[in-house]
């Protein structure tokens, strides 16, 4: 008996070994497999993120915001002045982004009051962002926990300078541009971070600065095109590359030695399957960003797209579908954002030139009759709660 159960026991050992061998296999082959959009293989991503550090004009943006409230610091939250005048400047911002009229409202009190209570340390940052000086963040995607910028300090940057230009573009100051070149050449300060949350604000800036773009006095000037330059359809995808890079050198990202005893035990044992669960991840997650890659509709019905994409996930893998599942939500609301802000760009660039220039979306075309510019058709908002562009939208004639 006791031979038996020995001879049980060391199967169960090659059994479990082999296991082993196949599932290693298995998540290196997954991640030898080129991504679309030559984004290259998750092996290559150490090389196109080499380790750096904050540079001298981040931290000079850093000590300049600092006077008005806005962080820039990785912990910190916005503080008065500009805080008392946030939501004000929000609503002004809210209300004309999603206004269909060339024509600048009246801005708020609050507004105004806040602008011209700090026209030194406004100018200060605004000159400082239109300098050559480039803004580096840290970075270092080895570490257990990637350093992220202040994102919110980012974004009220966007929203502070995107107010400060239609309440210059409403005086007829054609220096109103230069507020948003500021906020733009901040948002492209993040487009060399690996990170979603990251690139997902960088859009987010973008769409902010192209919104009120079409409303600023003619003519547009040769920073603008830098906007069409940029493919955020790229680097979101390659932020998506970037996620299973991580889980695949890093796993959860906890330590071991915070981990209970008993937890590494059973981690231990399940590694196999683990890693056969991220092999299949990778390779699931790499045929998606090749189906979105080829995407060419702005108004991408992306909620749909990931419920069929979620059908094709190996039924074995229940660890990843159910991720899949709580991921649904966000991601087709980010994709949706992202392929609608396609169409945002043309609208923008058709507005300034006072034409309709052929769409590069395959779902709809643009007309212009002399007043209003008009897309095709309708594309709706990934959530409820989202200021969008309209689409059709009424010039003010020609001077």
């Amino acid at each position: 008996m006791r031979k038996i159960l020995t001879i049980a026991f060391v199967a169960i050992l090659v059994a479990y070994g082999c296991f082993c061998l196949y599932a290693a296999r298995a998540v290196q082959q997954a991640a030898s497999k080129p991504w679309p959009a030559g984004l290259g293989t998750l092996a290559s991503m150490p090389d196109h993120f080499p380790t750096q550090s904050e540079n001298e004009a981040a931290r000079t943006l850093t000590r300049l915001a600092t006077p008005l409230g806005i962080p820039f610091q990785r912990t910190a939250h916005v503080a008065p002045p500009y805080g008392d005048a946030a939501a004000a400047i929000g609503d002004y911002l809210g209300a004309e982004r999603t206004s269909g009229e060339q024509t600048i409202a009246d801005p708020p009190a609050a507004v105004t009051t806040f602008l011209a209570a700090h026209p030194s340390e406004i100018a200060a940052i605004r000159q400082h962002l239109l300098s050559d000086a480039p803004i580096a963040w840290s970075r270092d995607i080895a570490a257990d926990q990637p350093p992220i910028p202040n994102l919110l300090g980012h974004m009220t940057i966007a929203k502070l300078f995107a107010a400060s230009a239609l309440v210059r573009a409403h005086q007829n100051d054609a220096g109103a541009w230069d507020d948003l070149h500021a906020a733009w050449n901040l948002s492209r300060s993040l487009h060399e971070q690996p990170d979603l949350i990251t690139q997902l604000i960088a859009l987010a800036m973008a769409r902010v600065v192209n919104s009120v773009a079409w409303k600023m006095p003619s003519p547009a000037p040769q920073w603008l095109m830098q906007m069409d330059a940029v493919d955020h359809t790229h680097l979101l995808l390659r932020s998506m590359q970037y996620e299973k890079w991580f889980l695949w050198t890093h796993g959860s990202g906890n330590k071991p030695e915070e981990k209970a005893r008993m937890a590494r035990i059973v981690e231990g044992i399940l590694w196999p399957f683990v890693r056969l669960t991220l092999a299949d991840m990778i390779d699931h997650d790499r045929e998606t960003a090749l189906q979105l890659a080829a995407v060419t509709e702005c108004g991408f019905d992306a909620t749909a797209f990931y419920k069929r994409r979620l059908e094709g996930m190996a039924r074995w893998n229940k660890p990843g579908r159910i991720m899949s599942e709580i991921e649904v939500s966000n991601l087709a609301a980010m994709w949706k954002r992202t392929f609608r802000y396609r169409v945002e760009r043309e609208a923008t660039r058709n507005a300034l030139a006072r034409s309709a220039s052929p769409s590069r979306c395959s779902d709809g075309t643009w007309s212009f009759d002399g007043t209003t510019l008009r897309f095709s058709r309708e594309i709706p908002k990934s959530t409820m709660q989202e200021s969008v562009m309209p689409l059709a939208l009424k010039l003010n004639p020609r001077k």
